[in-house]
């Protein structure tokens, strides 16, 4: 089964360089759905994905989601942050 969720990405996510927010038809699964973002329309956030930045998912950390189990659920919000942002 597939959902569609909001994608943002905020701050010092400098290596990317397309839209800051997104719609987009993911599988319900965490993990799955991660995978194919960072497969396709995040696909340049890969090189610094876990080291730099982080995702969110309803502003719950990733992992805690994938240990959970955690299924997505239409109009979710996929964050990907960066650890360091000042203003």
């Amino acid at each position: 089964m597939t959902v569609t969720v909001t994608v943002k990405i905020y701050a010092y996510v400098s290596a990317y360089d397309g839209p800051r927010e997104i719609s987009v038809e993911l599988p319900e699964d965490v993990a799955e759905a991660v995978n194919q973002l960072l497969a396709g329309p995040c696909s340049k956030l890969n090189m610094d994905w876990g080291s730099v930045n982080h995702l969110l998912i309803n502003g719950r950390n990733y992992h805690l989601a994938v240990a959970e189990k955690t299924k997505l659920k239409d109009g979710d919000i996929l964050s990907f942050v960066s650890m360091f942002c000042g203003g």
